[in-house]
């Protein structure tokens, strides 16, 4: 039960860190804007920042869907089954009193 908190924490992670990254381009491409046609060149790696952003933020969007859908049919799992029991086939006493154990 700890390793699947712990892979939902680190999908969670690897989500946040792509909407700051999509943050950081999106900043950087309003930054880098030019004011006039004579700097063309920032033209250029804004325009690269920005695809950067929007890719970033459509893999979290993406990834935000994944999970939900994820828990969904985990839920819908649980509500057909009902809680796991142990059985009694495989005890110790009864490999013991079947005489394949000692």
């Amino acid at each position: 039960m700890r390793r699947r908190s712990l892979s939902r924490l680190k999908q969670v992670a690897a989500i946040n860190a792509r909407v700051f990254a999509a943050f950081v381009f999106g900043a950087l491409a309003w930054l880098l804007w030019p004011s006039s046609v004579e700097w063309w060149q920032f033209f250029v790696f804004s325009g690269l920042m920005i695809a950067g952003a929007v890719s970033f933020l459509s893999d979290a969007i993406w990834r935000c869907l994944q999970l939900y859908e994820h828990d969904k049919a985990v839920a819908e799992f649980r509500i057909i089954g009902g809680d796991p029991k142990s059985s009694d086939v495989a005890s110790n006493e009864t490999l013991k009193k079947a005489g394949m154990i000692k």
